[in-house]
């Protein structure tokens, strides 16, 4: 019988939910630090235009300004709904590396 995963794609599919697991553990039971709360109070409770303001701030990245501006009203405020966009990224960034590598071949 044809097998339709690798174990080394099995592997890295447990690693990476037990690191999803473990981030969102951390995720849900830290307070806030000063960055996320300047990045909550400046872009996410202000109004849309200051995610596009014209000053360069560097506590500014657009897109995770703009995934948590839309993550809260959704899921309520809480330091788990501010770090959501985050936490989702780091997981779709873990799987298409895996898949990047796993295209490569064995080194």
């Amino acid at each position: 019988m044809k097998r339709i995963f690798t174990t080394e794609q099995i592997f890295a599919v447990a690693v990476a939910l037990v690191r999803f697991a473990v981030c969102c553990y951390r995720a849900a039971h830290q307070s806030l630090v000063i960055d996320e709360a300047l990045t909550f109070s400046r872009y996410v409770k202000g109004p849309w235009s200051s995610i596009w303001s014209e000053d360069y701030d560097a506590n500014n990245h657009i897109l995770y300004s703009f995934l948590a501006k839309m993550s809260v009203p959704v899921f309520g405020l809480s330091e788990f709904t501010l770090r959501l966009p985050s936490l989702l990224a780091g997981f779709f960034l873990f799987s298409v590396y895996s898949g990047c590598f796993n295209r490569l071949g064995p080194l």
